[in-house]
């Protein structure tokens, strides 16, 4: 019996328009500075390597997608918002949303894990947390705060990384593994071109 059936990635982030003489920070797509390199690296590619290698490791690779994009923010040079379906080799489905936004926004979320007993939700932004819904907890059952998680992941990337150069240890993710978010990233382009289902490792 599969125990999941139904997953949801919810990249997302707000961009503040600067005002003159301020210190406002402003996504990286869209910062001047940036500009040139930004014509060739848009949201797909920047939330598709951050998102979709967590999927991956609960779910398996992913066989094929069905994508869209589009443009809402002028000052982006490529698109500024992507929605897809990923369909993973074990037959789950997974809903994938992108979308770098001006103004405010309601509650979102990280990532929806919806299986055959309940729900797993990652909520979004500092205060997040890791809730589980199930029978025995329908309102919800606060497992941990997800955001520290996301901060100390940075630590064990970076000691892993040490560890390989210092003492030759393999390294627990290798870099060819990376290839799964490049390949989602050029299909779901494909499909949103095509308007057909793509496949990943073709």
């Amino acid at each position: 019996m599969r125990i999941c059936r139904f997953a949801s990635v919810f990249p997302f982030a707000v961009n503040e328009a600067p005002a003159t003489g301020s210190d406002v920070i402003v996504h990286w797509q869209v910062a001047p500075a940036i500009e040139a390199l930004s014509s060739n690296i848009f949201t797909l590619f920047d939330f598709t390597f951050c998102r979709h290698v967590a999927p991956r490791m609960m779910l398996g690779e992913i066989d094929e997608v069905l994508a869209v994009t589009g443009r809402h923010i002028g000052a982006m040079q490529g698109e500024s918002w992507a929605q897809a379906l990923l369909r993973f080799q074990s037959g789950v489905v997974a809903s994938f949303h992108a979308l770098l936004h001006r103004a405010p926004v309601g509650p979102t979320e990280d990532f929806r894990v919806t299986g055959v007993a309940g729900e797993v939700v990652i909520e979004h932004g500092p205060e997040g947390r890791l809730m589980l819904f199930n029978a025995e907890h329908p309102q919800g059952l606060e497992v941990m705060r997800a955001f520290p998680g996301k901060v100390d992941s940075y630590g064990a990337e970076l000691r892993d990384f040490s560890l390989a150069v210092l003492e030759g240890k393999p390294l627990d993710a290798a870099p060819e593994y990376s290839l799964g978010e490049l390949r989602t990233a050029l299909a779901m382009y494909r499909s949103a071109e095509s308007r057909r289902w793509e496949k990943v490792w073709r």
